[in-house]
């Protein structure tokens, strides 16, 4: 059978959940490293973004188009909820965690951080935006009281895409604090990070600043 290929850099959550979703499908798949802002990235993705995927003659960008082609195409776990809310949800929290939470944690705090200028990050704009961050984990544990994961009782496609960042704030000296003291969300973040999906992932250490 022919293998899936993940086109991406290891150290990108959008990366690692693609990955994580196909490990969770049991589809044969590989990561093969690409340069950003390259010509033969943007040969496969026209915005220029990681990740992107190829399967044999099916090539995708976006993360959740990769998650809901392994659904569709290959045997496995069901990576989506059968029933009409529970889809419906997975849909609403994927939509949030790419337009609002990815935004916030990983450009508009984690990445100023690890790539702050000469002298040091803003830490009053950090201040700034550990604030904003705060009614997101609040959203994200309110959803998680109601249901173990975030479109039901099983994890889904939005449980893998958000993994990730969350996986990245608990390491923070600040963030994490505020992810432990959210109860619901700090025991489905461990939940998941028991899953041999997280364990065949785990990233390298950023490099540093």
């Amino acid at each position: 059978m022919t293998q899936a290929i993940v086109y991406g850099i290891p150290l990108s959550s959008y990366t690692r959940s693609a990955l994580m979703m196909l490990h969770e499908k049991g589809v044969d798949h590989r990561l093969e490293p690409i340069e950003l802002r390259s010509e033969a990235l943007y040969a496969r993705h026209p915005f220029g973004k990681i990740p992107a995927f190829q399967h044999g003659d099916v090539q995708l960008f976006e993360t959740t188009a990769i998650g809901h082609y392994a659904d569709a195409a290959f045997d496995g776990p069901d990576l989506q909820p059968g029933d009409p809310v529970g889809k419906a949800k997975m849909a609403q929290w994927n939509s949030a965690i790419i337009d609002y939470v990815y935004p916030q944690a990983i450009p508009g705090y984690l990445l100023k951080k690890l790539f702050a200028p000469e002298g040091g990050p803003d830490e009053a704009e950090l201040a700034e935006a550990r604030e904003r961050l705060a009614p997101q984990l609040d959203a994200m544990n309110k959803a998680l009281e109601e249901n173990p994961y975030f479109a039901g009782e099983a994890p889904s496609l939005a449980d893998y895409l958000v993994f990730p960042i969350i996986w990245y704030l608990r390491s923070d000296a600040e963030v994490g604090p505020m992810i432990a003291e959210r109860q619901a969300l700090a025991d489905w973040a461990e939940r998941i990070d028991q899953r041999d999906s997280a364990a065949a992932t785990v990233p390298p250490p950023p490099p540093s600043s």
